[in-house]
């Protein structure tokens, strides 16, 4: 395999996006990014600023709230609470602890999320991600999300070609995510997830998926 080259400076983003948007104003088409997708960005990007600042977990949320700090308080007690009994009969039944624990379920609740899709409006382009699941001491699983027709489906058993992006993760961890025992903002920061391939695609069925 030949190695490929890729630029290593930063500000070199800055010189693409602008390049793309100019081209979709003069061609009319869509930038790679929407409006609301770069917008996503740029609050990730400040709540890792935020969260270095004050030393602690920052929700994406709060940087929307008029009292960040209070809104902040006001929901990781309503996630004590929910973590000691008061959220769903499956998340009482698996304690707190290291995500490994969760690994069994990772199957059924992605079925579960994608069973639970529903279609946005305006509609979603069509797109598919595929989903690595890999380590706590079981059998690779290999999936695709997939949105075609504004109508979400599940590819199980591989990674459907023409991918968009393909995420890998340990089946604990995605599985906690989906559970919401865990927030996917912090274990991409923490480095718990990889990725390959545009990730400005995960955006699009961020919000719609509810992760």
């Amino acid at each position: 395999m030949s190695p490929i080259e890729v630029a290593s400076d930063w500000g070199l983003g800055f010189v693409g996006a602008t390049g793309d948007f100019i081209s979709a104003i003069r061609e009319g088409t869509e930038p790679c990014l929407t409006g609301d997708q770069a917008r996503t960005v740029l609050r990730f990007a400040l709540a890792i600023q935020r969260t270095a600042r004050l030393r602690r977990e920052v929700y994406v949320d709060e940087l929307d709230q008029r009292f960040p700090g209070l809104y902040a308080a006001r929901r990781r007690r309503r996630e004590r609470r929910e973590a000691a009994g008061t959220g769903s009969w499956l998340s009482r039944l698996l304690p707190e602890g290291k995500t490994a624990q969760y690994a069994p379920l990772a199957l059924e609740q992605t079925r579960l999320l994608v069973a639970r899709f529903e279609p946005p409006d305006p509609p979603l382009p069509d797109t598919c991600i595929g989903l690595v699941l890999r380590g706590d001491d079981l059998p690779e699983q290999r999936l695709g999300l997939v949105v075609r027709g504004n109508a979400a489906s599940l590819v199980e058993g591989e990674v459907p070609a023409g991918a968009a992006l393909t995420v890998t993760m340990a089946p604990g961890l995605w599985a906690a995510i989906l559970l919401k025992k865990k927030r996917i903002e912090m274990a991409v920061l923490s480095g718990k997830i990889s990725y390959e391939g545009k990730v400005e695609e995960a955006l699009k069925l961020r919000d719609a998926l509810a992760l």
